[in-house]
């Protein structure tokens, strides 16, 4: 046996415990990295979902700089562009949710029933859509999982302080993943309007394009619509 074969085999027998302690930080730190990579997916894939799940049938957004928003008079004037089937009104703000003895933070997209089912496939399962009544729609798995049902009263935080509303019906939306609808929240373009204090203003306009219509052509003609800053 070579000397420094002995050496570590002295070392090992006098102090047993260092040679572990080794082997196991090297497991726990790659433990670590595999379960930071697959957290690091699961999130990118909840995002990459929810955002498909916003996005819906549009062709084409047009959208206001991070902060800012536009007036709404912009959405009307895209519409009667030959190339475009339809407009959606749109503004996506983030609230909190109190429910009971709970809170949960919501991205809270406020739609104009209108418009909206040209770009998105909202399906109510229980209660009444937002043209039916005034109120707020969750996802119905998230709610079930909340323990709130149809009838019930939130009130909502934002800067403006605290706005009592109600749960007025469950919806679900094909092919988007259960954690990007959970966090999503639907509420009446005017009701959002009044709660996050824009008037007249949205966050943006979903352009669903006629068929046959090129994307550039049509990205030009909404471009020619929007105000200059």
């Amino acid at each position: 046996m070579s000397v420094p074969t002995r050496i570590a085999w002295r070392d090992f027998w006098l102090r047993p415990s260092r040679p572990l302690l080794s082997l196991l930080s090297i497991v726990i730190g790659v433990a670590a990295v595999v379960a930071v990579s697959l957290s690091a997916s699961t999130t990118e894939r909840a995002f990459e979902s929810m955002f498909a799940m916003v996005a819906g049938r549009a062709d084409l957004e047009v959208t206001a700089a991070v902060g800012t928003s536009f007036d709404e008079g912009i959405a009307a004037k895209i519409r009667s562009l030959p190339e475009v089937a339809a407009v959606s009104p749109l503004i996506e703000r983030i609230v909190r949710a109190y429910i009971g003895d709970q809170n949960v933070q919501c991205a809270a997209l406020g739609i104009d029933p209108k418009y909206d089912s040209a770009v998105h496939d909202f399906r109510v399962i229980e209660g009444k859509s937002l043209a039916e009544a005034s109120g707020v729609l969750l996802e119905s798995k998230f709610a079930k999982s909340l323990g709130i049902k149809v009838g019930d009263t939130l009130d909502l935080g934002t800067r403006a302080g605290l706005f009592r509303t109600q749960l007025v019906g469950l919806y679900t939306l094909e092919g988007a993943t259960s954690s990007a609808q959970s966090a999503m929240m639907l509420m009446p373009l005017r009701a959002a309007q009044l709660l996050f204090r824009a008037p007249g203003r949205i966050d943006a306009a979903q352009i669903v394009l006629k068929k046959g219509i090129e994307e550039q052509a049509a990205r030009w003609s909404a471009a020619a619509m929007q105000p200059v800053p």
